[in-house]
Parts: structure tokens; C-alpha cells; sequence
């Protein structure tokens, strides 16, 4: 039976019935980026020529700061989403680390689109 439980483990975790954390998921997702500052981020990203755009999970995808119907085919195509985001919140840290992911993505991809090249 001991040696049946690790088999058993990993045969679900390649399966994927063992779910990442979400809160572990977003700590990473955010680590490294300028939270305090996230059109520093977009600036450089723009810079680089790396086109993209941040989406948040809640009810459905979002993109926050997006507004107009172009923008959001234009994101949409370009997205990166933050996969520990939810409208499900696990506890406190949970919560917390979704505002920061939100509000980083509101002003991100507002600079995005304000300061691109291309019109799509």
C-alpha cells in the first residue's frame, strides 16, 4: 500500500486532478513585476517590441483597462493572462494578490494601448 499511494500520486497529478495552487500560481505570476508602476513594465515591453496585454480571470476573462470592442480583439489576440486570478477567493492573500494583479493589469494594458504603434 505505501508504495501504491506515490503511483496513485503521480498517475492523478499527470492527469491533472491535482490542481496548482492558486495563491502559490499568482505570487509568481507577480513576482518581478513593477506593481508599484506597471507602465514602466509596459513601456519597456513596448520597447522590446513585446506586444501583449494582461487579462484577469473572474466570472469569464477580463481585460481591465480595456474599454473599447477593438481594444479587446486586439488584447485578445496579444493576451497573457494571470491564471491565479478568480472570482473565487481562497483567503485573505488570495484576495489581496488579486487587487494587485487587477490594478497592475488596468494600467498596463491602458498604457499599452495608449502609447501603441499600430492602430489594429
Amino acid at each position: 500500500m505505501k508504495t501504491l499511494i506515490p503511483v496513485l500520486l503521480s498517475l492523478f497529478s499527470a492527469c491533472g486532478a491535482v490542481e496548482a495552487d492558486p495563491i502559490v500560481t499568482l505570487r509568481q505570476e507577480l513576482a518581478g513585476l513593477n506593481l508599484a508602476a506597471p507602465e514602466k513594465d509596459a513601456a519597456r515591453d513596448l520597447a522590446a517590441g513585446k506586444l501583449r496585454c494582461h487579462s484577469v480571470n473572474s466570472y469569464s476573462r477580463d481585460f481591465p483597462g480595456v474599454t473599447e470592442v477593438k481594444d479587446r480583439a486586439y488584447c485578445g489576440a496579444l493576451e497573457v493572462n494571470f491564471e491565479g486570478t478568480s472570482d473565487v477567493i481562497q483567503r485573505k492573500e488570495h484576495g489581496d494578490l488579486i487587487s494587485k494583479a487587477f490594478a497592475y493589469t488596468d494600467a498596463y494594458n491602458q498604457h499599452i494601448l495608449k502609447n501603441r504603434k499600430v492602430e489594429p
